[in-house]
């Protein structure tokens, strides 16, 4: 996972603003650096959207999935991640982006921090 996270961090730092779309160009030729970028997306994506399924599904209890949340993590899949996801959507016919998940992140990350600033403000 860090190496994936790694990847993903430095590809944004190398490319800037421009991250998404030079990701798109490098992925839409197959080349090496996006491929790997692309397997490094996938499994820092599907980790969250696991985390999602399980507590959805009543695998999991709401705290193991706030903690999941709390990661530094869940700021590369909704900074970085979403971006590449939203390009390849338009690169791979019949790829759709599910907004779903990054706004239930989004969600749940932002739930997180309300109820700490609550507790803190309350001791």
């Amino acid at each position: 996972m860090l190496k994936s996270l790694r990847m993903l961090v430095d590809w944004r730092k190398v490319y800037g603003d421009d991250f998404a779309e030079t990701f798109r160009e490098h992925y839409k030729i197959n080349e090496k650096d996006a491929m790997q970028l692309n397997e490094a997306r996938r499994f820092v994506s599907h980790y969250f959207q696991r985390a999602r399924t399980l507590y959805n599904k009543g695998y999991v209890s709401k705290r193991f999935y706030e903690t999941v949340c709390e990661t530094s993590g869940i700021e590369v899949m909704l900074e970085i991640i979403e971006p590449l996801e939203e390009v390849i959507s338009k690169v791979d016919v019949g790829q759709f982006l599910d907004r779903t998940v990054f706004d239930d992140l989004r969600k749940m990350r932002k739930a997180r921090r309300t109820s700490q600033v609550d507790a803190v403000a309350f001791r």
